[in-house]
């Protein structure tokens, strides 16, 4: 195997780990199919793996952050860009026109009691 003859290059430790049955079949195969480990395919595949776990993370993060800014698009000003999608004189893009104010738990324990015979 190839595998074997890039082993010192990069210093390694051992970690195992319980995979099902099929999963071990079908990793054990791939690997005969490239003349690999299977050590070696896992040890390419978790970093792919952890990277887009963190690409996710980041693009949640940076979602929030811009919904924490409170400037949404409006259902109406959206189903009308959908609408006008392909047409001639498309929109190329909207912008928020609805500002929510993001309130703080402690306003929301002490908003005013509406209606409530004050």
């Amino acid at each position: 195997m190839r595998d074997a003859a890039f082993a010192f290059l990069t210093p390694a430790t051992t970690f195992t780990i319980r995979l099902e049955r099929e999963l071990k079949r079908k990793l054990e195969e791939e690997a005969r199919r490239e003349d690999r480990s299977a050590s070696a395919l896992a040890n390419r595949a978790i970093p792919r793996m952890l990277e887009e776990r963190a690409a996710k993370r980041r693009l949640i993060e940076s979602a929030l952050a811009e919904a924490d800014k409170g400037e949404f698009i409006s259902e109406e000003a959206m189903l009308a860009w959908f609408d006008a999608l392909g047409a001639e004189g498309e929109r190329p893009g909207l912008e928020p026109g609805v500002i929510i104010q993001r309130l703080d738990v402690m306003d929301i324990l002490f908003l005013p009691s509406a209606g409530r015979g004050q």
